[in-house]
């Protein structure tokens, strides 16, 4: 399967629009499936996979060689780093998604649908700071925009009180909803089912490998492998030490179909 096919199945999926930017998300970032689904809480050592997905804060906007980039903090799962012999917290990583329609057509899909989530983040914490006292405000985590998790559906509030103002209210995104996603795309792709939890994760490694040139370095660093016998320093490298592979123009005719 080649990245092309790939991009031409997630642009014109019709069973699941809205959930197409999720999936690009995964496909790009190539990461597990509870990487990128925000949980309520931060695991704890004995649950090493519980959803740790991104928050608005984890994602930053940026340019690297006046490509627009969008960097992308995960907390990579089943990694705790050790520090002193003692461990102390899962590992992250910084994952780059390249924006630019040039080298990546399903970049802009995937910032439209961060600054939708943006936009309604701050939409809702202006409209629970009019209505929460002051001294209250530092209780209040949806009172700040960059608290809110990436993937998330908008839904009416299910609160009586602000129905009648249709106030956007922001869900995190389930298990079940993602696994739906992923039940959808694996059927449009032909692929069996039950092969990988996440197909997008291990297509994408398989692309970064044979499309792109990555190495078993690279793609540690990227998919936050701990593969046997490598050093550690090869997971902390920075996403600049492998950018320059993915800024591999596209053919033009595809561009103008993705747009």
């Amino acid at each position: 399967m080649t990245p092309e096919l790939l991009r031409e199945t997630l642009m014109h999926m019709e069973d699941a629009p809205r959930g197409r930017a999720v999936l690009a998300l995964y496909y790009l970032t190539g990461a597990r499936r509870n990487e990128l689904l925000a949980g309520p809480v931060w695991p704890s050592e004995r649950d090493r996979t519980a959803p740790v997905g991104p928050r608005l804060r984890d994602v930053r906007i940026e340019r690297y060689k006046d490509v627009e980039i969008m960097t992308i903090r995960l907390t990579t799962l089943k990694r705790v780093e050790h520090v002193g012999g003692q461990k102390l917290r899962h590992a992250t990583r910084v994952v780059p998604v390249v924006l630019d329609p040039k080298y990546e057509p399903l970049g802009p899909m995937v910032k439209e649908y961060y600054l939708a989530r943006v936009q309604r983040a701050q939409e809702r914490a202006e409209y629970l700071r009019e209505r929460i006292p002051k001294r209250e405000w530092n209780s209040h985590p949806e009172l700040t925009p960059g608290n809110y998790p990436l993937l998330a559906r908008l839904v009416p509030s299910p609160w009586r009180h602000e129905r009648p103002k249709r106030e956007p209210y922001y869900v995190p995104l389930t298990v079940k909803e993602v696994r739906r996603l992923f039940t959808i795309i694996r059927r449009e792709l032909g692929l069996p089912p039950g092969q990988h939890d996440n197909p997008l994760r291990h297509i994408r490694a398989t692309h970064l490998v044979t499309y792109y040139g990555f190495t078993i370095t690279d793609l540690s660093a990227f998919t936050g492998w701990k593969l046997p016998g490598m050093a550690e320093v090869y997971v902390h490298l920075g996403w600049k030490s492998y950018i320059e592979l993915l800024l591999k123009p596209v053919a033009k005719d595809q561009n103008q179909n993705q747009g």
